[in-house]
């Protein structure tokens, strides 16, 4: 089974646009056979793509920090729960089990992370495929940010050559589908 890691938001003040849409996104990777290796957390969007997830019977792993901020908040149910050190172990266990990476709604972290994932695939490091899902349109003002960086000669790939956006799940599902069948 194809692990997808999923970048989101656990703050839970948010829209409820997006804690719906994450939860029907949960719901849609786990139909379609996805495991999710997620921030392991019971709130925010990250809570409701975990309950998605489960009431599809679908798979979550979950990478979580041995850090104060997260007491409490650790999702059940999860098939396999891994403990690190900090956020940066996060990230890079995150990354290392990872077949492919799902960017939703998020916040700083989020950002932290995708940066990294597209930093090392920019290098090399790395040919997983990264989809940005841009649910309503969150994410234009960071990939016109990314086009005037190749404009400008601050990266060397042109974005499209990084990364897929969509602006709603099934095409997410789509190009993960494809993806997966060109591997």
């Amino acid at each position: 089974m194809r692990k997808i890691g999923v970048f989101l938001s656990s703050i839970e003040d948010v829209s409820p646009l997006f804690l719906d849409e994450a939860e029907t996104l949960g719901n849609l990777l786990a139909k379609s056979k996805y495991s999710i290796v997620y921030g392991g957390s019971n709130s925010g969007c990250m809570g409701r793509l975990a309950q998605g997830v489960i009431a599809a019977k679908g798979e979550l792993i979950g990478v979580v920090p041995e850090m104060d901020f997260v007491t409490g908040l650790v999702q059940e149910g999860m098939k396999e729960k891994i403990m690190v050190r900090d956020l940066s172990d996060r990230k890079s266990q995150m990354i290392s089990r990872s077949d492919a990476f799902l960017v939703f709604p998020g916040g700083l972290g989020t950002l932290d992370e995708i940066s990294d994932v597209l930093a090392q695939r920019q290098i090399g490091a790395h040919q997983k495929p990264i989809i940005f899902y841009n649910y309503l349109d969150y994410w234009s003002p960071f990939l016109d940010c990314l086009e005037t960086f190749y404009q400008q000669r601050m990266i060397s790939t042109p974005v499209h050559d990084l990364i897929r956006v969509f602006d709603h799940g099934l095409g997410v599902i789509e190009c993960l589908n494809q993806c997966f069948r060109n591997c």
